[in-house]
Order: C-alpha cells, then sequence, then structure tokens
C-alpha cells in the first residue's frame, strides 16, 4: 500500500480478513481496503466499499469508516449521498472519535448545495453543524477521559497491552483532529453565515436577519462579520422592521467605524427613521 500498489495491497487485506476473520486486526484491514480506492481516486467505489462494511464495525472504526465515506462520497460529487449519510448518522455523532473532521465536511456539503441554489438541503445541513466551541469541548472532554483511561492502564501490573496501544493511538489522532480544527479561522462566522445566506435565498428575511444579528452582536469584528451586518442591515429592511434597521445600523457603525460600508449603512438608517416618521432622527451623518 505504501508503494502505491493498491489492487496488490487489497489482495493481500481480503486474504487476511478471510483467512483470519477473528482477528483483532480485521477492522482495520477492511478500512484500509476502503483507503486503497480513496487513494487511487475511486471515491464512489470507495464510499460503497465503507457503506459496505460500516455495519460490521463498532466504536472507533465504525466513526472512521464514516468520515472516510463521507469524504469519498464528497470527493466523487455525490451531495445526495452525502446528505443521507449526514442525516442519518448525526444522532450517533458524540460517539465519532473524528467529529470535528465530520463536521468540517458537513460544513462542505452545505457550502456545495448552496452554491447549487439549493437551499433547502443547505438548512438541513448547516444546521447540523455544531460551533467550534461546542465541538471543542466535546473533544477536549474525551481526550481528558482517554488519557486518564491510559494513565489508569498503565499504573496496573500485566495490564492489557493492546489496550493500552489502542488508547494511545486514539489519544494521538484526537489530539492531531484538535489542533487541525484550532487553525481553522473564522469557523462559527462561515457556518453562520452560510446558513443566513440559504435562508435569504428562500426570501425568508426573519430568520436570515435573527442569525446574522448573533454574529453582530457576538462576534469579534472580522470581513466576514462585517459583510454579515450589512446584510442584515438589509434583510431587516426588506421586511419593513424599521426600528430593528436603526438598532443594526447603530451597531455597525460602533463596531465598524472605519467600514467602507458605514456610509451606505447610515443612508439605511435615516430611510428607515424617516419610514417610521421619526423625523427628528432623520438628520443622522451620511
Amino acid at each position: 500500500m505504501q508503494a502505491d500498489e493498491f489492487p496488490e495491497a487489497r489482495t493481500v487485506f481480503e486474504a487476511f480478513c478471510r483467512d483470519f476473520p477473528r482477528a483483532t486486526k480485521v477492522p482495520e484491514a477492511q478500512i484500509l481496503i476502503g483507503t486503497t480506492f480513496l487513494l487511487e481516486g475511486q471515491f464512489a467505489e470507495s464510499a460503497a466499499r465503507f457503506a459496505q462494511i460500516k455495519p460490521y464495525l463498532q466504536g472507533e472504526n465504525r466513526g472512521r469508516a464514516t468520515v472516510l465515506q463521507l469524504y469519498a462520497l464528497l470527493e466523487a460529487g455525490d451531495n445526495e449521498g452525502a446528505m443521507a449519510l449526514v442525516v442519518d448518522e448525526f444522532p450517533r455523532i458524540g460517539d465519532m472519535l473524528q467529529i470535528a473532521t465530520f463536521q468540517t465536511l458537513s460544513l462542505q456539503l452545505g457550502s456545495n448545495f448552496l452554491e447549487q441554489g439549493r437551499y433547502r438541503d443547505a438548512i438541513i445541513c448547516l444546521q447540523r453543524v455544531w460551533s467550534r466551541d461546542r465541538l471543542l469541548k466535546h473533544q477536549q472532554n474525551r481526550l481528558e477521559k482517554m488519557e486518564r483511561a491510559l494513565a489508569a492502564a498503565e499504573a496496573q501490573p500485566n495490564s492489557d497491552s493492546y489496550r493500552k496501544f489502542h488508547l494511545r493511538q486514539m489519544i494521538t489522532k484526537v489530539r492531531r483532529e484538535l489542533e487541525n480544527f484550532e487553525k481553522i479561522e473564522d469557523f462559527d462566522a462561515a457556518l453562520r453565515l452560510r446558513l443566513a445566506t440559504a435562508f435569504l435565498g428562500m426570501e425568508r428575511y426573519r430568520e436570515a436577519a435573527l442569525i446574522l444579528e448573533e454574529m453582530l452582536t457576538k462576534m469579534p469584528p472580522s470581513p466576514i462579520v462585517e459583510a454579515a451586518s450589512v446584510t442584515l442591515v438589509q434583510s431587516w429592511m426588506q421586511i419593513e422592521r424599521w426600528s430593528r434597521v436603526e438598532q443594526a445600523a447603530v451597531a455597525f457603525e460602533e463596531k465598524f467605524p472605519q467600514s467602507p460600508q458605514l456610509p451606505m449603512i447610515m443612508y439605511l438608517r435615516g430611510t428607515a427613521l424617516q419610514q417610521a416618521n421619526d423625523q427628528v432622527g432623520c438628520d443622522c451623518h451620511v
């Protein structure tokens, strides 16, 4: 497999699974068979293989197969299959060792649907993605539990060596995933903006505005939050919520005082005040 001789590797792995069906490494061999298809660029075949073996896997191995299956489906361009997988696995994602990777791929799937104008499907995917803090907290708690379990196993004489090896492997994987996930900038902002954009695509301006409003009030300044805040003001304008337009415009001015969009925002604020017959406030600076 490391020599990129993937058909030969599959032959050996399959022979191993056939000749040693009760060996502890059989699940690993099964996952590696699916991975060889992935490395060859045979994404549909890889996804099919993971779907085939997943019912016979448990715990960490089932989660690994699920993550790889979702990646293969996305690479194969099978967004419908990926959607079915995300919806089916969502109730169990808390048990998935590589949950942050699965959720990042779910975000990618939602983005695919958004680009295709399939707004309802985008919402279904994006609403199933946890916030950055929730994902980090979940994985950090899991990491602490595994580290405690490893320490307890190492403290016992004659403890199961394979269990200790397995725990070390899982700890390494979770640490690596946490390190990679923490490098993703503006994860929450990107998620919320995509979700709001999907609601806007369906002309559900109120739902979009409520999501964008939370970004403006709770997230630190960034180009994504700035763009979202402009859309927030425009969304309240669409449904003629004049007081909310003013509130959002004032909040925008306070958070982004140097924004090139500020003149337009203040113009919209003045328009909203005029529409609300608040003539006293209509002389706001533009």
